[in-house]
C-alpha cells in the first residue's frame, strides 16, 4: 500500500513538474528513423532502422553561425581540403578521397550544397560520405550522411534537408507558447 502510495505521488509530482530543458525539445524524423540529441554539442542525430534508409545508416545535423552561403565552387574547394586533411591526419590509415558529386538543390524555401565522396581505406573498405550545407537564408545546419554507399548517403541527406528547419521551427513556437 505504502510502495503504491508513493508510485501514485511520484507520477504526480512528475505530471506537475516541468520536464527537463532538453525533454522539451520536441525532435521530429521520417519513418524508420531515430533521433538522439547530444546535448554537450547540439547535434543531432537520425540513425536509420527500416529498409528504405538502409539500417545502419546515419545522419546528422547541427546548427552553424548564421550566414549567407558561399558560392558552389569556394564549397567544393573547401571539401577538397577536407579530405586532403583527413588523409593527412589519418597516418596512412586512409589512402583515397574521391568526391563522386557536388551539386546544389534547392526545396523551397530551402537551399543546399550537397557533396557526396568516398574515402578508400588501407585494408580496402571504402566510407561513403555526404555533406549538405542548408539554408533558408540566414539560418545554416550542416548535415552529414554516413552509410553503405554513395547512392544511400546521398539519398538520405537529401531526405532530411527539411528537418533541421522543421526541429527549429516547432521548438520556436514551443518557447514563444511558454
Amino acid at each position: 500500500m505504502l510502495r503504491q502510495s508513493l508510485a501514485g505521488l511520484a507520477l504526480a509530482l512528475a505530471c506537475t513538474l516541468p520536464p527537463p530543458a532538453a525533454a522539451q525539445q520536441r525532435i521530429v524524423a521520417p519513418d524508420g528513423w531515430t533521433p538522439s540529441v547530444n546535448a554537450a554539442t547540439g547535434t543531432i542525430y537520425f540513425r536509420c532502422e527500416a529498409k528504405a534508409c538502409v539500417p545502419g545508416s546515419l545522419v546528422s545535423a547541427k546548427r552553424q553561425p548564421d550566414g549567407a552561403q558561399d558560392s558552389l565552387t569556394a564549397f567544393r574547394a573547401n571539401v577538397e581540403q577536407r579530405g586532403a586533411a583527413v588523409l593527412q591526419a589519418s597516418g596512412g590509415a586512409y589512402r583515397a578521397f574521391r568526391i563522386v558529386t557536388v551539386y546544389a538543390k534547392e526545396v523551397a524555401p530551402i537551399r543546399a550544397q550537397i557533396a557526396v565522396w568516398v574515402i578508400s581505406r588501407a585494408d580496402g573498405g571504402e566510407e561513403p560520405t555526404a555533406l549538405a550545407l542548408v539554408s533558408n537564408g540566414q539560418t545554416r545546419f550542416t548535415l552529414v550522411s554516413t552509410g553503405k554507399d554513395a547512392a544511400t548517403v546521398r539519398k538520405n541527406v537529401e531526405t532530411m534537408l527539411p528537418i533541421p528547419f522543421i526541429l527549429t521551427t516547432l521548438n520556436d513556437d514551443a518557447k514563444a507558447r511558454r
